[in-house]
């Protein structure tokens, strides 16, 4: 059983670690300004489609918010693998599933707020 929670661990650990990965890389790409507007990633609203100097601003506030997410998710991951995920791992994915859910509706939130300012 103990060895079964262990590989558990890993693969929670691991697959959180890519999750990071995945916001940190294409935050980094839209905060620097480096994907233009289009229909596949961003903050895509007819608002920002519409307006090249909006949809840079707009996605380089949410693309800095989501590189600070995908950080706190890889050292809350880290951090937890040695502290609960290995006794507890089902606690590790609702801790970081929450801070998902809380990060990305806060970069929403925001990226509304930035459109209708």
């Amino acid at each position: 059983m103990k060895q079964n929670l262990d590989s558990l661990a890993w693969v929670i650990t691991a697959l959180y670690s890519v999750v990071s990965v995945v916001f940190i890389v294409p935050g980094y790409l839209l905060w620097m300004g480096k994907v233009p507007p289009n229909s596949v990633t961003g903050f895509r609203t007819a608002k920002t489609l519409a307006d090249p100097n909006l949809w840079y601003r707009v996605n380089s506030q949410m693309g800095r918010e989501f590189v600070f997410l995908g950080v706190v998710i890889l050292v809350t991951t880290l951090g937890l693998h040695f502290w609960i995920t290995r006794e507890r791992p089902l606690v590790t994915v609702v801790i970081i599933m929450a801070i998902i859910l809380a990060g990305t509706t806060y970069s929403l939130i925001s990226g509304f707020s930035e459109i209708n300012k």
